[in-house]
C-alpha cells in the first residue's frame, strides 16, 4: 500500500493552530516562548515545546477545541489529500500539535488519518498531564528530525510527502511544497492576523 505523509500546521490547516490551542496559557508564560526557543537553539537542548505542552496541564480546552474545528483548511491540499486516500494510500499526518486537537480538527472535517503527534490526556474537557505514549515521548525528547525518526521506528517509507517548511516536513524524495498545491496561499503574516479577528 502506498503511504502518504501530511503536515498539519501550514499545511492542511492554515497556521498557527498554537494560536488556538495554546491560548488559554497564562500571558506571564506566553512571553517565555520566545526566550526558551532561542535557549533550545543556542544548547541544543529540547526546552520549549515540552514547557508549552506541561502548561497546558490544568487548562479547560472545551472553547479552544471548538475553535480548533472551525479552523479554515488549505482547500487544495484536502482535496489532494481526499485524492490520495480514495486512490488506496495509506494517510499518516504527523504534526509538532497536539494530537488531542489535530484529531478534533481532522474529525470536524471528515478527513481519515494515523495521526503521529506529542499528545495530552484530556478528561472532560481538562488537560490532566501529558500523554506517555511512544510518539510523545519522541517529540518532546528530541523535537529536530522528529518526524523522519517516528516514521523510522515504524519502518514507515512514504510515497509521497506534503508540507510547509522542506527542513521539517521532507521525510522522503518525492516532497511537494504546499505552494505547489495551493497557488493563491495566504502568506503566514495574514494568516496570523485573520486567525486573530476570526477567534478574537
Amino acid at each position: 500500500m502506498p503511504l502518504a505523509v501530511f503536515d498539519f500546521d501550514g499545511t492542511l490547516v492554515y497556521r498557527p493552530s498554537s494560536l488556538v490551542w495554546a491560548n488559554g496559557i497564562s500571558f506571564l508564560k506566553k512571553i517565555q516562548i520566545p526566550f526558551l526557543y532561542a535557549l533550545e537553539i543556542l544548547t541544543g537542548k529540547p526546552i520549549y515545546q515540552r514547557k508549552v505542552f506541561e502548561w497546558l496541564v490544568g487548562l479547560d480546552v472545551t472553547s479552544a477545541t471548538e475553535k480548533m474545528k472551525s479552523l479554515p483548511p488549505v482547500p487544495k491540499v484536502v482535496e489532494y489529500f481526499q485524492e490520495l486516500s480514495s486512490q488506496g494510500y495509506q494517510m499518516i499526518v504527523i504534526s509538532y500539535s497536539p494530537g488531542f486537537f489535530v484529531k478534533a480538527w481532522m474529525d470536524a472535517h471528515k478527513l481519515s488519518a494515523d495521526i503521529y503527534c506529542p499528545d495530552i490526556v484530556v478528561v472532560d474537557g481538562v488537560v490532566k498531564n501529558l500523554a506517555t505514549d511512544w510518539v510523545t515521548n519522541l517529540f518532546l525528547a528530541e523535537p529536530r528530525g522528529a518526524k523522519m525518526a517516528a516514521l523510522d521506528k515504524r519502518g514507515l517509507t512514504p510515497d509521497v510527502a506534503v508540507g510547509d517548511n522542506r527542513r521539517r516536513d521532507a521525510v522522503c524524495d518525492n516532497y511537494i511544497d504546499v505552494r505547489k498545491i495551493q497557488r493563491r496561499y495566504t502568506h503566514k503574516i495574514l494568516q496570523i492576523v485573520k486567525l486573530i479577528l476570526r477567534i478574537g
